[in-house]
């Protein structure tokens, strides 16, 4: 897991967002001690932060964001994909009047990221969105309906 490419924002002095991301084998096998990764299963993960002067961090086992604090507060996101996600079967039961038959069928979420390419598109998405939150403004202030 060692080998596994990190991707981080291009450096922008306005309206900032900065993350950092990973995509590849980094699922570990299950157990308290585990540390092998599964081969051929690949989990992306990401972390965004709007907060300014925000500085990448890396050492030999780790990629870190090191924030400076404003009125002693710090906020980030984070976000995750598995390209399994989409892989999950499932027996669905139809009964009918002979007894019951059962017919294999798959549970697909709608939008699922099985790809690095799909997984970075998702988190540089996500950035555009917190570069631009949602603004909402009362345009009256009278309680009684029509007016």
């Amino acid at each position: 897991m060692h080998d596994i490419a990190l991707v981080r924002s291009p450096p922008n002095d306005q309206d900032y967002v900065a993350w950092l991301a990973t995509w590849g084998e980094q699922v570990v096998a299950p157990g308290a001690t585990a540390t092998e990764a599964i081969p051929g299963q690949n989990l992306g993960l990401a972390v965004l932060t709007n907060m300014e002067r925000v500085e990448f961090v890396a050492d030999h086992l780790n990629h870190l964001f090191r924030f400076r604090l404003h009125d002693g507060k710090a906020s980030w996101y984070a976000t995750a994909a598995w390209d399994q996600e989409d892989t999950e079967q499932r027996e669905v039961a139809v009964v009918n009047q002979q007894g019951a038959h059962f017919h294999r069928s798959a549970l697909r979420l709608p939008d699922s990221i099985a790809t690095r390419d799909a997984f970075l598109s998702a988190v540089k998405d996500q950035s555009l969105r917190m570069r631009a939150p949602v603004i909402v403004r009362i345009l009256s202030n009278s309680n009684t309906p029509g007016g």
